[in-house]
C-alpha cells in the first residue's frame, strides 16, 4: 500500500494556523459565556444595591440586603439578649452601634451573618456541583421557596396528605431547604460513589466506635405508685407511708403487687427497651435512675415524682449486646458521609472567595435591626 503525499511546510502552516484560530473561537465563545454570566449576576446585585452601595459576592454569587436581612433574624435576637442579660441595657438608638469594651453589637451579628452566610454558600455550591439544584444564590433560593409552596398547595386541593407547613415563610424554608440541599447532595454522592466510606474504612470506624452500638438489654419492672393531692400535704404524708409499709413488706418477702394493693397502691408492669426507657426517663427521670442498677428480684429505694412515690422492682433483666459490624454497616456508612459532608463544607467555606463591603453591610444590617 502506498504512503499518502507529505504536506509541505505551507500546508502545514496554514493547518496550525487554522487549529489556532478555531481555539481562540472557542476560546472567545467560552469567555463571551462567562461575561454573559457575570453581566446576569451583576444585574441581579444591582436590582438590590441604593446609591453608594457597593456590591457584596460570596463564592462569585451576590449577596443582596434581603439575604442578609433573613440571616440576621437568626441571630439577632441571641446577640441582643446577650447584651441585655449582661448590662442590663434597654434598647436606644444607638443600642447596635455603641462599643463596649471595645466592640459592638454591630460587629458580633456581622461576624455571625457573615460565618452563616458563607457556610450556607458553601453548601449550596456543594448540592450544585452534585447536581441538585440547577442555581446558587438568594433568587434561586426563592425560586425553590415558591415552588415547594406551589407544590404543597396543588397536593392540598388534590386530597394528598401534606406533612409540614401548608405554606413556608421565608425563615423556616432556610432551614427546611439547608437539610435538603444536604440530605440531597449526600445522595448523590453516594450514588456516584463519590466520598463512598470504603469496607476498611468502615471496620476502622466500628472498632473506634464499638462503644456507641451496643444494644441494651430488656428490663421488666414492677412499678407500684402511691398517688397524693397536689397541695395537701395530709395526702401526701399518707402516700408516702403507704409506700414505706410496701417496701418493708417486699424487704420481708411479700410480692409487691399485693404489698401495694394492701396500701391502696397501683401496681402496672414495665418494660425498658433502648427506646421506651428514653421515653420513661423524659417523665420520670428518678425512677429510671433508681432502676438503672436493681438486679432480679430486688426493690429499689422510694422516689417521688408527679404527685407521687414510686417503688420499683426488677423482675427480670437482659444482658446487653454487642452490635456486629454488619448490623451497623449501613449507619456506620452514613455517618461517615456526614462526616465527610461536613469536612467538604468547611473545606469550601475556607476558600470561598468573599467581596465584603463592611459599610454597606452594615447599613444593610442596621435598617434589618430596627
Amino acid at each position: 500500500m502506498g504512503m499518502g503525499r507529505k504536506k509541505t511546510t505551507a500546508e502545514r502552516s496554514d493547518g496550525e494556523r487554522a487549529g489556532r484560530r478555531r481555539g481562540l473561537l472557542t476560546a472567545m465563545a467560552v469567555l463571551a459565556v462567562a461575561v454573559a454570566a457575570g453581566a446576569v449576576l451583576l444585574a441581579v446585585a444591582a436590582r438590590h444595591l441604593d446609591a453608594g452601595d457597593r456590591p457584596v459576592l460570596a463564592g462569585g454569587i451576590p449577596v443582596v440586603r434581603e439575604e442578609l436581612a433573613l440571616l440576621a433574624g437568626f441571630d439577632r435576637a441571641v446577640v441582643a439578649s446577650e447584651m441585655l442579660a449582661a448590662s442590663g441595657e434597654a434598647d436606644s438608638e444607638t443600642f447596635w452601634t455603641r462599643e463596649r469594651d471595645g466592640r459592638s453589637l454591630l460587629d458580633e451579628l456581622e461576624e455571625r451573618v457573615k460565618r452563616r452566610l458563607v457556610l450556607g454558600r458553601a453548601e449550596s455550591l456543594l448540592a450544585l456541583e452534585a447536581g441538585v439544584i440547577e442555581q446558587a444564590g438568594y433568587d434561586a433560593f426563592l425560586r425553590r421557596l415558591e415552588a415547594e409552596n406551589e407544590s404543597r398547595k396543588r397536593a392540598q386541593a388534590n386530597g394528598e396528605v401534606v406533612y409540614g407547613p401548608l405554606s413556608f415563610d421565608e425563615r423556616t424554608f432556610y432551614s427546611y431547604d439547608a437539610a435538603r440541599l444536604r440530605s440531597g447532595t449526600i445522595a448523590a454522592w453516594a450514588e456516584q460513589g463519590d466520598a463512598e466510606p470504603g469496607e476498611e474504612e468502615l471496620r476502622r470506624e466500628y472498632e473506634e466506635r464499638k462503644a456507641d452500638f451496643v444494644q441494651t438489654g430488656e428490663v421488666r419492672l414492677q412499678w407500684a405508685s402511691f398517688a397524693y393531692e397536689q397541695g395537701d400535704e395530709t395526702s401526701r404524708q399518707e402516700a408516702e407511708r403507704a409506700a414505706r409499709q410496701a417496701l418493708a413488706a417486699v424487704q420481708g418477702g411479700a410480692e409487691l403487687n399485693e404489698a401495694a394493693a394492701e396500701v391502696g397502691g397501683k401496681t402496672s408492669e414495665a418494660l425498658l427497651t433502648s427506646a421506651s426507657k428514653r421515653s420513661y426517663a423524659l417523665e420520670y427521670p428518678l425512677a429510671m435512675e433508681a432502676a438503672a442498677e436493681l438486679r432480679p428480684g430486688e426493690p429499689g429505694a422510694i422516689v417521688e415524682e408527679r404527685g407521687a412515690f414510686h417503688l420499683l422492682r426488677c423482675l427480670s433483666r437482659a444482658e446487653d449486646r454487642a452490635l456486629p459490624f454488619e448490623e451497623v454497616r449501613e449507619e456506620l456508612a452514613a455517618s461517615l458521609l456526614d462526616k465527610r459532608y461536613e469536612e467538604r463544607a468547611q473545606e469550601e467555606a475556607a476558600r470561598m472567595e468573599v467581596e465584603w463591603d463592611e459599610r454597606t453591610v452594615r447599613r444593610w444590617l442596621l435598617e434589618s435591626s430596627r
